[in-house]
């Protein structure tokens, strides 16, 4: 009995230094106490409360976990616990800590707290992880936030983006779509789930243009105007004002692959250009200079708003609009709800824009046939082919197919994954096994994760594709080098249902050709108007079995397919695909009919 009111007498002494700040000799107190009893919790827990005041938050978690052992059915400790293994970034035993304590004492207040705390940690590191490209714990921290906090818009919306860059549509459609439904007044979530849409497979036309609309009807038509009161002079014949909205695409960004001819390719007496650019100073580079020497009306609009972007085009007297940017992450659509011109137009690649202020958009009879128009809002403006090639950089000539001197053929797709469907891998697996031998070569940003590889492998594995078979290889090193790595792919294989643009492009021009299967959307449709306008129709399949019937057709010419891959830049050179002129003209013609046409119903 002497010995426990010893160490009762000395716990007391302990919590009263302990209350008075003095750690250093509660420490030591608690200590003395473990010396006698290793088991005694309230010991063990005060000095993890010391520990945890200290700073010293592994001690922390070793002396809490040791009182739980225990006594495990008080709260205080699991609490004391979470702080710790929060500061430690051990986020997902904090929150099991928070679970813990919220079952043991469901009406204390401070489990609340604490669990938010950990919660709001988690939403961070998710972010950092996600830019990081370690998307699956991206997915499964988000998750965790999105399980405890299922009324938040936010974290839903972002669970959804998350979801869709590691290649789960399907769950990150639902995610997107829930969380529009929660925050109805979230103009960056229904973009994100607009964008999302494209990516679905068996995506639904009409339900794309329904949330187009809907984005236009909540966000861009109550900024209309009552009198737009264009004073643009209204002669037919003059020379026009034409104005581009690009967003952050004018520096080395893969659109200024196709911006930079078709502004090379502008009669400059016939349309005086102007380019609205949002690209940070920081982020102007030899691109952004060169694009500057070549643009009479060069504007920086960085960090204004798209009221004064509307004012300073109305101020510049822009007589045609257009909006090279559509619902990406510099979004500018407000721009043109200001009506700021009396011709406004979109020429986006992912089809409409859903706007009664555009009326037309630019596009070419591959991508948008016809008998697509009741997927649209717009009036089809047709150019020889809406996706343009000259690369900003001298890329290397092609070379011979890899298969000559490896002996096997090498299917090959370096598309983002999210355009990689489960459809996708059905269809590549047969590929592969109507080639037996042959390989498969995937290379994107999130193939650096370990776990997203395994989702990959299993899928294919599933479809009786072995894992030798399929390579993966994360984007890495310069533009250079990722051009070089066309070289170890024989065939290219576009994805199904949202086609490669860029990479189809790049494939080609590295003298890769590539099997396309078209949908009814324009982005299940690039593939087609990329081939249709180099002639390479070899490559434009009906069905899947089509398409399985041509990679490996391809496969069985290896003689052919050298030839073919020597001639193929002299193809796309010689092709609408690079004539920045002819799409220009074509567009200025179209342009000043619809000019006149304005001119004529003004007086």
């Amino acid at each position: 009995m002497a010995i426990i009111a010893t160490i009762q007498d000395i716990l007391a002494l302990a919590q009263r230094q302990q209350q008075a700040g003095r750690g250093d000799q509660a420490e030591a107190l608690y200590r003395r106490i473990l010396e006698f009893d290793r088991a005694q919790p309230d010991a063990r827990f005060g000095l993890g409360a010391v520990l945890l005041a200290l700073g010293r938050h592994r001690d922390t978690v070793d002396q809490l976990r040791a009182a739980l052992a225990v006594v495990p059915h008080q709260p205080g400790p699991y609490l004391y616990l979470a702080t710790a293994l929060l500061n430690l970034d051990a986020l997902e035993d904090a929150l099991a800590a928070v679970q813990a304590a919220q079952a043991v004492a469901p009406d204390l207040g401070a489990v609340t707290g604490i669990r938010d705390t950990v919660l709001d940690a988690m939403h961070v590191h998710a972010e950092r992880d996600f830019s990081a490209h370690r998307i699956s714990r991206a997915i499964a921290r988000m998750g965790q936030v999105a399980h405890h906090r299922p009324t938040h818009a936010q974290v839903q919306a972002r669970l959804g983006c998350y979801l869709t860059q590691a290649g789960r549509v399907g769950e990150g459609v639902d995610r997107l779509r829930h969380a529009a439904a929660l925050a109805p007044d979230d103009r960056g979530t229904l973009r994100d789930l607009i964008l999302s849409l494209n990516l679905l497979e068996n995506a639904d036309p009409s339900d794309q243009l329904a949330q187009r609309r809907l984005f236009d009807r909540r966000f861009m038509a109550p900024l209309a105007p009552a009198n737009p009161g264009h004073a643009n002079p209204r002669q037919p014949d003059r020379r026009l004002r034409l104005g581009y909205v690009t967003g952050e695409f004018i520096r080395a960004h893969t659109a200024c692959d196709m911006l930079i001819p078709l502004f090379a390719g502008h009669d400059s007496d016939t349309v005086e250009l102007h380019v609205y650019t949002d690209v940070p100073q920081e982020r102007a580079d030899a691109v952004t200079q060169r694009v500057r020497a070549m643009i009479p009306g060069w504007h920086p609009t960085e960090g204004l708003s798209d009221a004064a972007v509307a004012d300073q085009v109305r101020a510049d007297g822009i007589d045609v609009l257009i909006d090279a940017i559509g619902f990406s992450d510099t979004c500018r659509l407000g721009v043109f709800a200001h009506r700021p011109a009396p011709l406004q137009v979109s020429m986006t690649l992912m089809g409409g824009s859903g706007m009664a202020a555009v009326p037309y958009v630019i596009t070419d009879r591959w991508m948008s046939p016809d008998d697509r128009a009741g997927d649209y809002s717009e009036t089809f403006i047709h150019v020889p082919s809406l996706y343009l090639y000259r690369p900003m950089l001298d890329l290397p000539a092609p070379a011979p197919p890899p298969a000559l001197a490896r002996g096997h053929v090498t299917f090959g797709c370096f598309n983002q994954l999210a355009k990689i469907s489960p459809g996708t891998v059905a269809v590549w697996a047969r590929v592969l096994t109507a080639v037996p031998g042959s390989r498969l070569l995937l290379k994107a940003l999130a193939l650096d994760d370990a776990d997203i590889c395994r989702g990959y492998l299993d899928q294919f594995a599933a479809h009786g594709i072995a894992p030798d078979r399929v390579v993966l290889r994360a984007w890495a090193g310069d533009f250079l080098q990722h051009i070089a790595a066309y070289d170890d792919i024989d065939i290219g294989l576009d994805p199904l249902p949202y086609g490669g643009g860029t990479t189809t492009r790049e494939a080609l021009w590295m003298g890769v050709p590539v099997v396309t299967l078209p949908g009814p959307t324009a982005v299940q449709r690039y593939g087609i108007s990329i081939l249709r306008v180099i002639g390479l129709e070899q490559g434009i399949a009906i069905d899947a079995d089509d398409y399985v019937a041509r990679a490996a057709a391809w496969a069985r010419d290896l003689a052919g397919l050298a030839n073919l891959r020597a001639a193929l830049r002299a193809r796309i050179e010689g092709s609408p695909l690079c004539d920045g002129r002819l799409f220009a003209g074509t567009l200025e013609a179209a342009l000043r009919d619809l000019w006149r046409q304005f001119c004529a119903a003004a007086t």
